[in-house]
């Protein structure tokens, strides 16, 4: 969530691959945390997590 806030795409989407491969529980507020708006609109996050 911190490297989506800071603008860095390339490592949110790295931590968020590893926490969508563990199962983790906070991948189902993804839809609704506003932390992370700022890569919402990259394709990337719509193929995987939304």
């Amino acid at each position: 969530m911190v490297y989506a806030h800071l603008g860095n795409a390339i490592q949110a989407f790295a931590w968020l691959e590893k926490a969508y491969q563990q199962h983790d529980w906070q991948i189902q507020q993804l839809k609704i945390v506003p932390e992370w708006d700022p890569i919402r609109s990259d394709p990337r996050f719509h193929v995987r997590y939304a």
